[in-house]
């Protein structure tokens, strides 16, 4: 099946990101999903802008379809952009049940968040405009340092006013593994911040080309350089903490229980994918690197937390019914804090990070040693 969209107004990204929504629009009418294609071409005037391997481009591109990347070809061309893609529809309407009674197709709705959303473009948007506030009230932050030796191994570090050595509070962005970026989840310091937490948001790279084992290599390899360089950075070594939504849900979760990452003091999982088994069972699975028996070592929901860390589990009540079963029944397996945030979805569970209220309260009591 073959579709089209083209754009002549805008900023190079702005063309290339109406043109692929467009795209994701008639393959989603269709019947289709991201794992469906099978080819792409892309012609401009100014080829050179859209060009895949620059990463503005490329985070463009996971925006919409995630990590799902068929063969792209670019050429110049005398008009707007167009984009031209090919697909491969497959069918999903075998009733056979895959995981806890859901067939492939209630199980892909049950586990893609972005199936419910009513417009990725609007949530990346907005989560773009509310960074460019953030960014432009916090001049003196340190952007970009490298916590190891990959291009995406950097974070920025916001200080709070109070000086003085200051205690750490991480926050790891989601996308499914395979999307968003730092960028996307500073302003959700702002209530950590004026507490008197620290703030650090570490990048990562994405599925694909990377698998998931990489990436949890690649944040406790973050972890463990906060922790070797906190004196450098003016950060108490004894008060570390993380959190994160989504894929960073996960990530939180399973370091938290991490033996080597014992100085982790609390965490807080949002919204998290807290078993991967199911994820291994659908076209994600390939992309990510996991077949079943990785991803039970990758699950938070067969570990046990270290001893001593105070652990949260958060969810939106607006959420699929598996990706609340997962957050409910971890939080009474690990004895956690547990919140459901009424009148919340996948994509403003947090919030109240930014803006205050019970998650943001849950946050602060998680960090302080003697919020518990």
């Amino acid at each position: 099946m073959d579709f089209h969209a083209s754009a002549d107004n805008g900023p190079p990204i702005d063309q290339l990101r109406e043109t692929l929504n467009n795209i994701f629009d008639q393959l989603r009418a269709a019947g289709g999903r991201s794992a469906d294609f099978t080819a792409m071409h892309w012609e401009a005037a100014m080829p050179g802008a859209f060009d895949p391997s620059r990463r503005e481009v490329d985070l463009c591109y996971r925006e919409v379809f995630g990590g799902f990347r068929p063969p792209i070809t670019l050429s110049p061309g005398a008009g707007p952009l167009i984009v031209r893609a090919q697909a491969s529809i497959q069918p999903r309407n075998d009733p056979k049940p895959i995981w806890r009674g859901y067939s492939l197709a209630e199980l892909e709705r049950q586990m893609s968040p972005r199936s419910a959303a009513v417009s990725m473009q609007a949530v990346f948007k907005q989560k773009s405009d509310q960074g460019l506030e953030f960014r432009a009230t916090h001049p003196n932050a340190a952007y970009g340092i490298s916590y190891g030796p990959g291009r995406n191994e950097i974070f920025d570090l916001f200080y709070p006013e109070q000086k003085g050595s200051r205690p750490l509070w991480v926050f790891i962005h989601g996308g499914y593994w395979q999307a968003s970026d730092k960028d996307d989840v500073q302003f959700l310091a702002t209530q950590m911040l004026k507490a008197g937490y620290a703030a650090a948001m570490p990048n990562y790279d994405l599925c694909a080309p990377a698998t998931l084992p990489v990436i949890v290599e690649q944040l406790r390899r973050f972890m463990k350089h906060m922790h070797c360089n906190a004196a450098s950075y003016g950060l108490d070594p004894e008060q570390f903490n993380i959190a994160g939504t989504s894929a960073g849900g996960h990530l939180s979760a399973f370091l938290v229980c991490d033996p080597a990452l014992h100085f982790i003091r609390s965490a807080l999982a949002i919204s998290g994918v807290l078993e991967l088994e199911p994820v291994s069972l659908l076209p994600a699975g390939r992309i990510l690197g996991l077949d079943v028996a990785k991803a039970r070592a990758l699950s938070p929901a067969l570990k046990t937390p270290n001893s001593g860390a105070r652990v949260g589990i958060a969810v939106g009540r607006l959420e699929s019914d598996e990706f609340r079963r997962q957050s409910s029944n971890l939080a009474k397996k690990w004895n956690a804090l547990f919140l459901e945030l009424k009148g919340r979805a996948h994509f403003n569970v947090t919030d109240d990070l930014a803006s205050g209220g019970p998650l943001a309260d849950l946050a602060r009591k998680l960090a302080t040693p003697s919020g518990i």
